[in-house]
């Protein structure tokens, strides 16, 4: 058995079997699967969904992809599911004994493949919209080179308060407090430009 979503469409070997719509605000709250003779809804209940089929409830959707629907619970590896979200990995399997089935990323499209229920490997399509495409994870780290010089502006910093204790010049405590404004200002300047030049390494690739 196979289906695949195109867009917001689900379709089986016959063709276009359901469309997929999705009521979002700040989060997801609605997403509803509807075909000619059915209708699945999932629901936000907190921080899981209700699953309703034809407006009964036949299962629930926790954080994590976790499923029960009907008797038997659906679960995705953790790990596997950051690797898919992430684009590391194109292939996310579905476990629900005795049943699984496997969901392909492949070009703008999602494939759900099995012989699972068929209610629920559409479900999982619906739940996995927004990763058609990988997200790309930014990230915060420094060039160590930026890191370096950073870290030796912030010791120059901490060190300058240290000068009023040797001296009563006013004169001193003063040049020790432009030190330090201007070491830490610069501290943070070159670690925003490290993590900048991370960002646009990563672009590039």
């Amino acid at each position: 058995m196979e289906y695949v979503l195109k867009g917001n469409v689900i379709y089986d070997e016959l063709g276009k079997i359901a469309e997929v719509r999705r009521e979002e605000q700040f989060r997801t709250d609605k997403i509803e699967i509807v075909g000619n003779a059915f209708k699945i809804s999932l629901e936000r209940e907190g921080m899981r969904f209700r699953i309703l089929k034809d407006g009964s409830q036949v299962g629930t959707e926790r954080r994590g992809l976790t499923i029960r629907y009907q008797a038997t619970t659906y679960r995705v590896s953790r790990g596997q599911l950051t690797k898919f979200v992430r684009g590391s990995s194109n292939e996310l399997r579905v476990d629900g004994d005795p049943w699984f089935f496997v969901i392909r990323r492949e070009g703008e499209e999602l494939k759900a493949l099995g012989n699972a229920n068929p209610d629920v490997m559409m479900i999982y399509l619906a739940l996995l919209i927004p990763y058609l495409k990988p997200v790309r994870v930014v990230s915060k780290s420094v060039p160590r080179e930026y890191s370096i010089s950073s870290s030796i502006l912030s010791a120059l910093a901490l060190a300058s308060l240290t000068i009023p204790a040797f001296t009563r010049s006013q004169e001193a405590s003063l040049i020790a407090y432009v030190i330090f404004l201007i070491s830490a200002i610069l501290s943070v300047v070159v670690r925003t430009v490290g993590r900048r030049r991370t960002r646009e390494s990563l672009a590039s690739r």
